[in-house]
């Protein structure tokens, strides 16, 4: 891979660039929307609940949980464990994979309580097939693997952006409940006051 590359390259469509069907890659850039989907949802519950005045460590779990998500589309996006930062920067793939690995291990512990109160089932699904899909890249030697890695991948996009768009749905739905009762406890005390 070589950095003389023509502006014009990094503004057209891939497929005028390559010629080819608009079609190729389909999957991979479904899965792109998702993890975009995922991380609006996260960084918009955080928003909405650090408005709201939420614990510290809630708002942190939103926020932080958006940066990972958006930290592995950008790496799908741009294929960056793959090939921008081995064949460009010289750091070898095992590394960065492995740094992602101690990353998502620190998430765990640091907000596992907050985890498991909520819906967690699909959280552990999509890291049981990103788990799957890392083994199959591994294992290229088995028959299909392609349908197998990218398969797994897109079903883990898909069960981590159902973990944090619902609980992002319920949580927002909590804050929104209890900034209603508080409101209405203020009101009442207004009310009393004039009297």
């Amino acid at each position: 891979m070589h950095l003389e590359i023509p502006f014009n390259h990094f503004t057209r469509d891939p497929a005028a660039i390559t010629n080819s069907n608009p079609l190729y890659g389909l999957l991979s850039n479904i899965g792109i929307l998702i993890w975009c989907a995922s991380a609006t949802c996260c960084f918009l519950t955080y928003t909405i609940k650090s408005n709201w005045g939420s614990s510290k460590i809630t708002t942190n779990f939103w926020l932080v949980s958006g940066l990972i998500t958006s930290m592995l589309l950008l790496d799908d996006l741009f294929m960056l464990h793959e090939e921008l930062f081995p064949n460009v920067l010289q750091i070898p793939e095992k590394a960065i994979l492995a740094s992602y690995f101690i990353l998502i291990a620190a998430y765990l512990v640091n907000f596992g309580k907050i985890i498991l109160k909520t819906r967690f089932l699909f959280l552990l699904l999509a890291f049981g097939l990103f788990g799957i899909s890392v083994i199959a890249d591994i294992l290229n030697a088995l028959p299909f693997h392609f349908l197998i890695e990218d398969g797994s991948k897109f079903l883990g996009i898909v069960s981590w952006a159902i973990y944090f768009t619902t609980n992002s749905m319920k949580s927002i739905k909590s804050a929104s409940i209890s900034q209603n009762k508080e409101r209405a406890a203020s009101l009442t005390t207004q009310s009393n006051l004039s009297l």
